[in-house]
Parts: C-alpha cells; structure tokens; sequence
C-alpha cells in the first residue's frame, strides 16, 4: 500500500495520533490479567497483533474484538477462557490496535483471506475454535458460511447483524458520530445503558471503552468494514451452516432487533445452531454477565471433548 510506505504512521492520521493512541492502548494492555505472550503476525495483507495465553497444548480458540475495539476487549473474560483453551486475542487488520494492513480489507472476501492466511502463519491448520464479538462475530458467520474447513466450532456473541437487521434506533444515533468523535459517548451510553449505568469492575471496563473508542475516532484515518455494513443472513445460508455454532444475545440487544424475535428466526430457521438468552443486559453482555458468558461458551466448547 503506497500510503503506508509514504507515511510509517499508517493507519493513523499523524506521528501523534499514533503515539497517542498507542499509550492508551499499551496502559489498558497492562491490566491484562494473565501471562500471554505477544505476536506481530506477517501476513499477505500486512501485520497482525495477537495476544496469546492458556496452555500451550489447549485447544484452539481465536477471538475477534467488535468495531472499534482491539483484543483488549475480552479483559473480563479471557481469565475463564484460558483455562482449558490456547486463547489467540486478535487486534483486527481492518480496525483499531497494534495490527497494521498493508492493503484494504474491503469485501468479505478480503477477511476471509486475512484470516485463512493468519491461520497459516499461527498453524492453525484445523480443529480452530472461532469466536467473535459484535463486528467481530458478524466475520466469524461469514467465515463459517465461506471457509468452515479449519472450524472446529463457532461463537457469535452480540453479532451486529447476521440473525436480525440493524435497528433503526442505532442507525439514527450514529449519524451524529460521524461529524464528531465526542458523539460516541451518548451513542454508546444508548447502546450499552445497563453497564453505562453500572458500578465497580464492569463501569471501569466500560468507561475505558468509551475513553478508547472516541480517541481512536480522533487519531485513525477512515478504513471500511469488511462487505460495508454488516448484513442479515438468508435463511437458506443458515441452512447450509453444519459446523457447531453458539449464539449468544442479551436480552437488551439495542443493536440489532428484538432478541426474542432473533432467536426464534434463528430457532425455526437453523435448529442447528445452539442459542442463548442472557438477562439483564444488551450489547454490554460481556461486561455485564462475563461469567454468564464464559460458562455458556466453555459448555459448548467443551461438548465432546475428551477431559484430563
């Protein structure tokens, strides 16, 4: 990509942003609960940062961080994860973090490739557990529909699309954010109102979040998502899908339609595919109920594995 050889800074807007950035980001890293180790990944597409930590022969599970966030965001689950499994927390090539693309990630295409050529260089080769948050589970669904070959099993907590449409509430009240950075704070305060309105651990997440996403605003040039907005599956693609998927939402879901109604599309449609209501939370479901969450994922992943 010219731009990034013009410029070392890429992805960012300027030497500063970057540097301002990436201070944030390295003092949220440092509360990271447990040993990892720390990978700069090369690929065909550019360089990716992952996290990595649990036991070294755990089996596989890489996690996708939702839109404007890096894999700092699995901090209040990665504890319960790394138990059992070799956890891979990925700073996507497409968003905010360490991760920096050499070109566009601009189709589905695209991020499937990035993340069959990521795979490679892991040596993942098969049997990948594949979770995503948000955005991050919007592309672990199209990768279970296009390249399910490396998957042993899928989770998509709090997609942004895939079961429902986008609601006409988040769409109206993200329009403010894209002629101002601060605009974020009463959007996301909107979209995650049961941890915006919280106390102790799970406030503290969520106020670094907010911190994090309105200065990523201000320092990172404009990249597209992979495909553009996240979109609504057809039923006859979720009645291709064999390979073991969970879904989680919370019953507050802002972000997409009504979660009842999602889940039972998604139960008429796909019996195949395992889901999960969670109470008393929305879009904020892994700050909220991190343990709830832990142990739905960790019962599905373990199904069928032998134990030690």
């Amino acid at each position: 990509m010219a731009d990034a050889l013009v410029h070392p800074w890429h992805p960012f807007k300027s030497e500063e942003a970057q540097a301002r950035y990436l201070a944030l980001y390295d003092e949220q890293a440092r509360a990271w609960p447990l040993a990892s180790e720390q990978a700069l990944v090369s690929t065909e597409d550019g360089d990716t940062f992952v996290r990595i930590s649990g036991p070294a022969d755990g089996p596989p599970l890489v996690l996708l961080p939702a839109s404007r966030a890096s894999s700092i965001c699995w901090i209040s689950m990665i504890e319960m994860l790394s138990e059992r499994f070799r956890t891979y927390a990925v700073d996507a090539i497409y968003d905010v973090g360490r991760s920096v693309n050499r070109r566009p990630i601009k189709t589905v295409d695209d991020a499937i490739r990035w993340l069959d050529n990521l795979f490679d260089e892991l040596g993942l080769s098969s049997g990948v557990n594949l979770m995503g948050l948000s955005l991050g589970a919007c592309t672990a669904a199209e990768y279970v529909l296009h390249a399910p070959r490396r998957l042993a099993k899928a989770v998509w907590l709090a997609p942004a699309g895939v079961v429902a449409p986008i609601s006409a509430g988040f769409i109206l009240r993200s329009l403010p954010c894209m002629v101002s950075p601060r605009a974020f704070e009463p959007f996301m305060r909107w979209i995650m109102s049961d941890v915006a309105s919280s106390s102790g651990d799970a406030r503290a997440h969520y106020d670094r979040a907010v911190e994090d996403v309105v200065l990523s605003t201000q320092c990172y040039k404009m990249r597209p998502m992979p495909g553009g907005a996240p979109r609504e599956f057809r039923d006859d693609e979720f009645a291709t899908i064999d390979t073991p998927v969970l879904y989680v939402v919370g019953e507050n879901e802002r972000v997409c339609s009504n979660a009842h109604k999602a889940l039972s599309r998604l139960n008429a449609v796909a019996p195949q595919i395992r889901t999960e209501l969670v109470d008393g939370c929305g879009h904020d479901i892994f700050w909220m109920r991190p343990d709830d969450v832990s142990r739905h994922v960790l019962n599905f992943l373990d199904a069928g594995l032998a134990t030690t």
